[in-house]
């Protein structure tokens, strides 16, 4: 099998599972557990896609759009943190109660976890019709932050609760402050 084919199948059995984990939510414990199996596989055999080409450069999305800043805004009567790329005219943004509960989600949990559980907590806890994105703005500022790691699908806060949890509280401060460029060295 071509090393292109074998990662096309490899994304639609990960997209296929992940299709069903949100529709079955708290049901899908067995999904989630063929979902975990088949990420640690794939990161075990990166090298081997790899080989295939493709892929994206460190910092871009498949578009080839990059993250040129984040900043906190005031919309309507919320602040909310925006986060700004090349080709795109709108920012997305991501309210601060889904930042907060992210945060929360991240403190409480004492292993990584992966991006679909940490959505069905928000989901469950906040509002059910949350888009996807408003939750990947918070994490993507959080590990272009250093704050949360980002390895084999899974995010993980990095230092103890209390410690983490006043960083970032520092690092929305600062980012309502003035822009935070993800690629300078503050």
């Amino acid at each position: 099998m071509a090393k292109s084919n074998l990662n096309e199948k490899w994304v639609q059995a990960i997209t296929f599972l992940e299709a069903r984990i949100l529709q079955e939510g708290d049901r899908a414990k067995d999904l989630r557990a063929a979902r975990d199996i088949f990420n640690d596989i794939r990161a075990e055999s990166d090298g081997l896609i790899r080989q295939g080409g493709g892929g994206t450069r460190p910092g871009t999305t498949r578009d080839g759009s990059a993250v040129t800043y984040y900043r906190v805004e005031r919309l309507g009567a919320e602040d909310v943190l925006a986060e700004y790329r090349t080709k795109a005219k709108e920012p997305f943004r991501c309210t601060r109660e889904i930042f907060d509960k992210v945060v929360e989600i991240l403190t409480k949990s004492p292993k990584p976890m992966d991006f679909l559980d940490i959505f069905d907590v928000l989901r469950r806890e906040l509002d059910d019709s949350i888009p996807d994105y408003r939750p990947r703005v918070c994490l993507r500022y959080l590990v272009a932050r250093g704050l949360v790691t980002h390895a084999r699908r899974r995010f993980e806060r990095t230092g103890e609760p209390k410690d983490f949890e006043r960083r970032v509280q520092s690092a929305w401060d600062n980012a309502k402050r003035q822009p935070w460029y993800p690629h300078s060295k503050s």
